[in-house]
């Protein structure tokens, strides 16, 4: 990831292998299906635009692979990354949960 030390990058990139998150946590101890509707929106609203996963990760400096794990409930988002989200794809960040429209 940009702007991460070498050994906290390489830690990322192994968690993402062995079923853990970078902090050490198991994915499984997250519930896949909380996460599942605000990665839809995610999707939709990205499509809608014209922006692909990858570009989006760009535009707000993340692993090229982070979208992709968003929109597929595969990864827990802060408070930083959906303000970075909403900004990038120019929308209110309440917009992104909204997930009946």
């Amino acid at each position: 990831m940009p702007g991460m030390a070498e050994e906290d990058n390489t830690r990322y990139i192994m968690a993402r292998y062995s079923g853990v998150d970078f902090y050490g946590t198991a994915h499984d101890s997250y519930s896949v299906d909380s996460r599942s509707p605000f990665g839809d929106r995610l999707r939709a609203l990205r499509t809608q635009r014209g922006i692909s996963q990858e570009k989006l990760c760009q535009m707000i400096k993340a692993h090229r692979n982070f979208v992709g794990y968003v929109e597929r409930g595969q990864e827990n988002v802060c408070l930083d990354n959906i303000l970075k989200l909403a900004r990038a794809l120019k929308v209110k960040p309440a917009e992104l949960f909204d997930l009946y429209e």
